[in-house]
């Protein structure tokens, strides 16, 4: 019996033992992708078993365990989908380094205890930390980087503590820490919000260690590439609310020069749903360290940013979304990413369907519009997903 069999049997045999609620998804996606004049696919299977339990009074205990299984190509080689100048700014002998392998997996995504007493929640454990207003982006989350072609997707669960005040209604006040090797690698968080008639405010003040990759040095003995760190601070603030029919949110953070340069993030961003039905949303957002001419862009900024390292490649963005919900189960929908800087753009449609009772699927198709070497280029490749979703 395999290790992730026998870890999913030991998990339905607990939940039935005692009172544990146990429930979850399998998720197969298949995904292709042409460029540099070949087509790759990938295959994934996705295992998802959750157990939660709030036997104990004031006690919320849960987990979550993840099996990923991938076939088909699982070694893409991140230089194919860099221009041709980047990369062949690297030795022909370096170039296998440059790969990047989808393993499988079988891990716990979360594990946590939540102890809660009338307005105040202590959470201990690796748990969910997602930060921000913004749809495709969050300056102010120092945890996670979403992936702008699919930003609804879930994040990883990170280890930390976490307190929770609510002292009076819609005011409340967070702290964080998220240990790390020792006090100068842990994650330090603070964040207050209130709200005002129909808006919500907050204000988010964090320390944490950062950790950047040089894709342009290599160790050729360990096939490691050197990375450095720099203790950061970052000050943010953000507000989401409603004027008439119009939804409206904006959020920034600015990072402190100290260990690095200092520089700002902000996004800002408005929706509405016609009569029709028709829901429309549009987001900007500006990236201060990342370059404002393309033809600046580095090896480092096309790796970094491919592997979430920084948010961004271009400088300025702007991303649209449209959707339309056809039946109570089909809706159809397209997204829109531009640079700001250089031109270029993906477009994104997608069909989300409710085929049974708990059967969900998402198709998705990309393409990249753009001279090579601009931020959106055809060097990406085009190419998309479909992913199904089964609930249990």
């Amino acid at each position: 019996m395999s290790r992730a069999v026998l870890v999913v049997v030991l998990l339905v045999a607990t939940g039935t033992a005692i009172d544990v609620d146990l429930f979850g998804y399998y998720e197969p996606q298949y995904s292709g992708t042409y460029a540099a004049e070949s087509y790759r696919q990938l295959m994934s299977n996705r295992l998802r078993v959750d157990l939660g339990s709030t036997v104990v009074s004031n006690v919320e205990v849960g987990a979550d365990f993840i099996g990923l299984l991938h076939h088909g190509t699982l070694t893409w080689n991140l230089l194919d989908f860099v221009p041709a100048a980047v990369a062949e700014s690297v030795p022909e002998m370096l170039r296998p380094l440059y790969a990047l392998p989808f393993g499988d997996r079988f891990y716990l995504g979360d594990a946590y205890a939540r102890f809660a007493l009338r307005r105040v929640a202590l959470t201990v454990g690796k748990q969910q930390l997602s930060f921000g207003t913004g749809y495709f982006a969050n300056p102010t989350d120092v945890f996670n980087t979403k992936d702008a072609l699919d930003p609804t997707y879930e994040q990883p669960g990170h280890n930390a503590v976490r307190l929770d005040v609510q002292p009076w209604n819609r005011v409340s006040f967070t702290g964080l820490l998220a240990p790390g090797s020792d006090w100068e690698t842990t994650t330090r968080m603070v964040r207050a919000k209130a709200g005002f008639g129909r808006f919500d405010f907050s204000v988010t003040g964090a320390e944490y260690r950062r950790t950047m990759t040089d894709f342009t040095t290599v160790d050729t003995l360990t096939g490691w590439f050197p990375q450095s760190t720099a203790r950061r601070q970052m000050v943010g603030g953000e507000f989401v609310g409603q004027v008439w029919e119009l939804g409206l949110w904006a959020e920034g953070a600015c990072f402190l020069p100290g260990e690095g340069d200092g520089y700002y993030e902000v996004i800002a961003g408005l929706d509405h749903t016609l009569d029709c039905g028709l829901y429309l949303l549009a987001e900007y957002h500006r990236n201060s360290a990342a370059p404002a001419d393309w033809r600046d862009y580095g090896l480092n900024d096309w790796l970094r940013s491919m592997l979430g390292e920084t948010r961004t490649l271009a400088r300025d963005q702007a991303y649209a979304l449209v959707r339309y919900q056809l039946t109570d189960l089909l809706g159809v929908g397209v997204m829109g990413i531009a640079s700001a800087n250089d031109g270029s753009f993906a477009v994104v449609p997608m069909v989300d369907w409710n085929v049974f009772e708990n059967v969900d699927l998402t198709l998705m198709v990309n393409a990249f519009i753009g001279e090579e070497g601009k931020a959106y280029g055809s060097t990406f490749g085009n190419g998309g997903f479909v992913r199904c979703r089964v609930w249990f």
